[in-house]
């Protein structure tokens, strides 16, 4: 059967591209809402800035190991992090508009102002997952699965656990779950575009947004290899870990 290939060359320079792409995107997205909403220029670019370090900074905290984090209170120095956790990220993020505005006196309702943004920028970055191969999905033998060849995630994988040999120079095929997730992440953008003037309590665009999304990675997170995962993987039951805690936050 023929499959989706991708070719990489070097998977880790095209994350990165796609990666700051979603930064820049985002930060358009939130200026403009900014500016439509009359928000004073300074401060608002001051927020901005604050709740996008502390997303990067919550991808990479929420990725370490438990190993790490030892290492790390007790020699009172950062350890390198290569891997990221969205979902560390969009809590940190959550946090950093909420200390953002106590901090600079904003009294501007900024939560709605995000909710377009967030699910933006995660669809910009979900191709650069898809190309570099991080995050893949279980294997599959739809037509537009995907192989991905040496020197990345999936072919390491299915190497490791001896379903393919050495001389093999493409993985096995798998579900594309970085194109499903971001393709779902544009359709929230839709929807609270669409039913972002319909709320009439502040905030609820942004506890809509971040629904979606949940909700959406909850039903990705079926298709996942667990060996995909930073962290949230193990099964506990039916479901991983992540969806646990899904279900957790979801209410």
């Amino acid at each position: 059967m023929n499959t989706l290939f991708i070719h990489l060359s070097p998977p880790h320079q095209q994350f990165s591209i796609f990666y700051s792409a979603a930064f820049v995107a985002a930060v358009l997205v939130l200026i403009w809402e900014g500016r439509k909403r009359k928000f004073p220029v300074l401060p608002w670019l001051l927020i901005i800035i604050f709740s996008q370090i502390l997303f990067i900074t919550g991808t990479k905290l929420f990725a370490l190991t438990g190993e790490e984090w030892r290492l790390m209170l007790e020699n009172l120095e950062l350890v390198p992090a290569a891997k990221k956790e969205l979902t560390g990220g969009i809590l940190l993020l959550v946090g950093g508009i909420w200390l953002g505005k106590r901090w600079l006196k904003f009294r501007y309702p900024v939560a709605d102002a995000f909710a377009l943004a967030i699910p933006f920028g995660l669809f910009l970055q979900k191709w650069g997952c898809f190309f570099a191969g991080c995050c893949f999905g279980k294997l599959s033998d739809l037509p537009w699965a995907v192989q991905y060849p040496v020197m990345t995630l999936p072919h390491y994988q299915h190497f490791q656990q001896g379903i393919i040999g050495a001389g093999q120079s493409l993985s096995l095929p798998v579900h594309p779950v970085q194109l499903y997730e971001g393709i779902g992440t544009l359709l929230i953008v839709f929807l609270v575009w669409h039913f972002g003037k319909r709320w009439k309590i502040q905030g609820s665009s942004m506890l809509f947004s971040l629904s979606c999304y949940l909700f959406l990675r909850f039903l990705v997170e079926f298709l996942k290899d667990p060996l995909a995962h930073t962290k949230g993987g193990n099964s506990i039951g039916p479901m991983n870990l992540t969806q646990w805690i899904i279900l957790i936050l979801l209410p």
